[in-house]
């Protein structure tokens, strides 16, 4: 979750009830006790008065605020905990990558699996990120790209990119465009906050589309599907020029950030897009 200062100085937390509901559910899929959500916010509005001189003013940074909960029974065994403790860390932060707040590229690795439906991939849990480390670290000394861009089965299914969730704007054959990203169906995706804010203002935007950034890139029709998108379909629209950009969205340790992706390796091949972006005023203020 992140806290940022608006224009007036003001700290605003983004979408602290969206975030507390999701660390709720991961609790419950450890066998751990609901999360009292609007007490952990009225907490967290006290913790960064308390702290507001260390809450980042420049825009692109942020405070980081990361809930946790472990298990602290006194005993080892396999088993749900009977005792927790709940806190939260916090830190002023950057850019998450090292090039900045430039597109980034991705290897669709077709080696490693990050999750798999009936587990744990839509709950924010660390064995997530731990199993994840490795393949992460080959694919950029190997391929030189920021991040792994996880594929499920052998029809190369698109989950998620490491820390974030993707989108496709694909052309389609109606001379409209359509905002595709992987539906959550299979709970093998974490439900990104920052993605939820993104179908609804598209959702919005396509009920006014001349008043709507969306004017601005010649878009007069768009269609927004959550759905499964593999990568041979991405291939296939590649090869016909159907593919208009791809785009990533976060909320990890930087900021809400809403940014293209320019080159994609799949196998042997490499996908190369253009940089245009649904949000271009948006990047750092999708708060």
């Amino acid at each position: 979750m992140k806290a940022f200062k608006d224009a007036k100085g003001n700290i605003r937390m983004f979408r602290p009830d969206m975030n507390a509901k999701r660390m709720s559910f991961s609790m419950e899929r450890m066998a751990m006790p609901a999360l009292d959500q609007p007490g952990f916010i009225e907490c967290l509005k006290v913790l960064l008065k308390l702290d507001a001189s260390w809450v980042p003013n420049q825009e692109g940074y942020s405070i980081y605020i990361r809930p946790t909960a472990i298990g602290t029974s006194p005993f080892l065994g396999v088993q749900p905990p009977d005792q927790i403790k709940f806190y939260a860390i916090m830190s002023p932060v950057g850019p998450y990558f090292r090039s900045g707040f430039k597109p980034v590229k991705l290897l669709a690795d077709t080696k490693y699996v990050r999750a798999w439906p009936g587990g744990v991939g839509n709950a924010k849990v660390g064995g997530n990120y731990g199993a994840s480390l490795f393949p992460t670290k080959e694919a950029v000394e190997k391929y030189g790209v920021s991040q792994i861009l996880w594929l499920y089965g052998d029809d190369h299914t698109v989950t998620e990119v490491g820390a974030m969730n993707i989108f496709f704007l694909l052309k389609t054959a109606t001379g409209g465009v359509e905002l595709v990203t992987p539906s959550l169906d299979r709970g093998d995706i974490l439900a990104g906050v920052t993605r939820d804010s993104i179908l609804g203002l598209v959702r919005k935007w396509k009920d006014a589309p001349t008043t709507s950034p969306l004017s601005n890139l010649g878009i007069s029709s768009i269609t927004v599907s959550e759905r499964k998108i593999t990568m041979p379909e991405v291939q296939k629209a590649g090869a016909n020029g159907n593919v208009s950009t791809f785009i990533y969205s976060c909320c990890v340790y930087c900021f809400i950030n809403i940014c293209c992706i320019v080159l994609i390796h799949f196998q042997l091949l490499l996908f190369i897009t253009n940089c245009i972006s649904l949000f271009p005023s948006y990047t750092c203020m999708l708060y």
